[in-house]
């Protein structure tokens, strides 16, 4: 593995450190930032990878969080967008017009803390739809960039999300 494959590894490796306990109190954690779950500060701080920064903090928090929601889940591991979009079609979701207002009120926070909690919500109320699981490296690394004044991540996964499955397989 390259010096490139390990950073992109992060939470996987950080959650292998975890226990059964904490992952249980992490998963109860998603949508919240660490500071925010007294509980969590001494498990986050022994796993987190000394090379993130102060900045970076809530957004692998938040990663970690959803990994430790799919603890028990066997599934193929997609992209978040990916994930997204596969519950959001669906056949037992229900109103599309409420799910996608859900995407909306996530996509219109640039805020970490908003976005993540938000995504959070999505995410626990998502997993009820699919299979899948979110791949919480890459979700990291667009946490990361959430940020970016070209605002590339939520256009990334506007396209996935709004992009049909079946005319992608087509």
């Amino acid at each position: 593995m390259n010096e490139s494959e390990k950073e992109l590894d992060l939470v996987d490796e950080a959650y292998k450190k975890l226990d059964h306990v904490e992952i249980r109190l992490f998963a109860k954690s998603i949508g919240k930032t660490y500071e925010e779950v007294p509980k969590a500060i001494i498990p986050f701080f022994k796993v987190i990878p000394s090379n993130i920064s102060g900045y970076d903090y809530d957004n692998f928090f938040a990663a970690l969080c959803i990994k430790c929601l799919f603890e028990e889940q066997i599934g193929d591991v997609v992209s978040t967008e990916e994930f997204i979009r596969d519950a959001r079609e669906s056949k037992n979701l229900g109103s599309i017009d409420s799910f996608d207002r859900r995407i909306s009120a996530l996509m219109s926070n640039t805020e970490a803390k908003f976005f993540i909690l938000k995504l959070g919500k999505l995410i626990s109320y998502a997993k009820n739809f699919t299979n899948l699981i979110p791949n919480c490296n890459k979700l990291y690394e667009d946490l990361k960039n959430l940020n970016n004044p070209r605002k590339t991540v939520q256009i990334k996964w506007a396209k996935t999300i709004y992009t049909s499955k079946k005319i992608i397989e087509e």
